[in-house]
């Protein structure tokens, strides 16, 4: 199985498939790809032909599989008229009604017509993954999917090569949710965004063919899906301007959909750690993709968390991205949109950084605001996002499933969201509390890092201490989980700690005094 995350592995959500037609090939592929380790808990096909009854009634498979990943598969041509566009709007509506994650796989017609239509009517739902069957047969190498004597037969359409090829990508789907995501896409310029070198050729003689503008329009896609693009390149800084410049309408990217860059002469694995260090993330939050083998070789050597997909000149570029599950992230949330908007504001906010003195100062010169609200069933999504990626300002004591679990049994939660004059970030944080035999605790408290330093968490944990003086309690205790990545979520605590006590568990009980409001101020970071 691909990029399994073993943290969540007991967490293994059941999978639910209803289908348009007979896919009954297909759900013995799953079952076989749910063999140890496996991948789901169950794999359940619904009723022939059930796909509206799965999304509408509220009693159906798909309703009861809260915690699970429900999938449709289906094709343009089995809803006549404006059939399409209803079972759109019902596979929406069923997102926003419900927790669990939604799949619709749009396979196509016989004449391959139609599908990227029902796709436009899916896209952008948050907790609905649209997805394109004709995608996962271009990468897995299945040049003719349609079975016509089958389809007569028993109304099963597709070979079993194009069978397998969908239970191939539905298993990725259900690993992204599992498994750490990527964040940036690092990319190589000559070769990889087009065929020749800049340095060397005239920006008219660069090639800029179908095979390199699908490149482009994949990364494109991919930047749309929320990953931060940036340019990592051994090359002539100027060489590189001329080309953007010079080509610009034959490319499909520009230089504004990449948030920085390095284009200089040392090795890409050092400018991967100096990109890495200026967006404050990891380096394991990086995917390299570059044409040269010796450039990938040492950069999966020197830094063996990052990602590296090799795209050599012979190959079939587009299929060699789409086979990879460097890039998989099939649910977007509205965080994901605003995040490359998010990191260009970076570049003007340090200029402001660097001529002030405190955080408060900073922040007033920025016109920040931080909001705090209490979780609805539309934020639960995100905070899940959060609880699943945030490694460093965590309490690290539950699982994205387990969150997600709280949420629905009705624990108090709040999210936490920064605006400033340059731009949205969207909800950078939760938190998760309860009251159990007499105590107050906050259960799960997570914050994207981006947010450091701007008054977020401060107020997103004294509004959950609030809460629990409003109901009575003196005390609110938070549990931490010691990863050896959230030392900065450790010390926000213990800071504002009336007491600090290890568990018998290795856990750190961190007990929090409502009452102390200037010692509070006092800690802010």
């Amino acid at each position: 199985m691909v990029g399994n995350s073993t943290e969540d592995l007991a967490d293994e959500p059941d999978v639910v498939v209803a289908s348009s037609f007979t896919s009954t090939p297909l759900i013995a592929l799953l079952d076989h790809l749910n063999e140890d380790p496996g991948f789901a808990g169950t794999v359940t096909p619904a009723a022939y032909g059930q796909v509206v009854e799965q999304l509408l009634d509220p009693g159906s498979a798909f309703a009861r599989n809260t915690t699970g990943v429900n999938v449709v598969l289906t094709r343009p041509g089995d809803w006549a008229g404006a059939g399409v566009r209803q079972v759109a709007d019902a596979a929406a509506d069923f997102a926003a009604r419900h927790s669990s994650h939604l799949v619709v796989c749009v396979f196509p017609d016989s004449s391959e017509a139609g599908d990227l239509e029902m796709i436009g009517h899916l896209t952008g739902v948050e907790g609905l993954a649209a997805v394109r069957a004709a995608d996962w047969f271009h990468a897995y190498g299945v040049a003719d999917p349609f079975d016509t004597r089958g389809a007569a037969l028993a109304d099963v359409p597709f070979t079993d090569e194009a069978f397998a090829a969908v239970a191939l990508g539905l298993s990725r789907v259900v690993a992204s949710l599992r498994a750490k995501p990527r964040k940036v896409i690092a990319v190589d310029c000559d070769y990889t965004l087009w065929g020749g070198a800049c340095g060397d050729l005239d920006p008219a003689e660069l090639t800029i063919d179908d095979r390199y503008r699908q490149v482009q329009r994949f990364l494109r896609e991919r930047h749309d899906a929320g990953f931060v693009l940036v340019i990592c390149s051994r090359n002539d800084p100027a060489s590189v301007d001329r080309a953007f410049a010079e080509r610009a309408g034959d490319l499909l990217l520009t230089p504004e959909h990449f948030v920085s860059r390095r284009v200089n002469w040392f090795p890409k694995w050092e400018n991967l750690i100096s990109l890495a260090a200026e967006l404050g993330v990891g380096v394991d939050s990086f995917v390299l993709v570059d044409d040269d083998a010796l450039t990938c070789a040492q950069t999966a050597e020197a830094l063996p968390s990052t990602g590296v997909v090799h795209l050599p000149d012979d190959a079939d570029a587009l299929a060699v991205l789409r086979r990879s599950p460097q890039f998989d992230r099939f649910f977007t949330t509205q965080a994901d949109r605003l995040r490359n908007q998010s990191y260009r504001g970076d570049a003007l906010r340090a200029q402001q950084v660097a001529t002030v003195s405190s955080p408060e100062e900073l922040n007033a010169r920025l016109e920040t605001v931080v909001e705090v609200v209490p979780a609805e069933q539309a934020h639960w999504r995100r905070i899940e996002q959060l609880a699943a990626r945030t490694n460093q300002f965590t309490s690290a004591t539950m699982t994205s499933a387990q969150v997600a679990a709280a949420l629905r049994d009705g624990a108090p939660g709040w999210v936490v969201s920064l605006r400033d004059r340059f731009g949205d970030y969207g909800v950078v944080g939760a938190a998760v509390a309860g009251e159990t035999d007499g105590d107050w605790h906050v259960d799960a408290l997570m914050m994207s890092c981006r947010a450091l330093n701007r008054g977020v968490a401060e107020t997103l944990l004294d509004t959950a201490v609030q809460a629990g003086a409003d109901a009575g309690f003196s005390h609110t205790r938070v549990r931490v989980r010691p990863t050896g990545r959230n030392e900065l979520a450790i010390d926000f605590l213990t800071q504002r700690a009336l007491d600090v006590s290890e568990q018998a568990d290795s856990q750190l009980l961190v007990v929090i005094d409502p009452n102390s409001p200037a010692e509070r101020e006092g800690a802010r970071s």
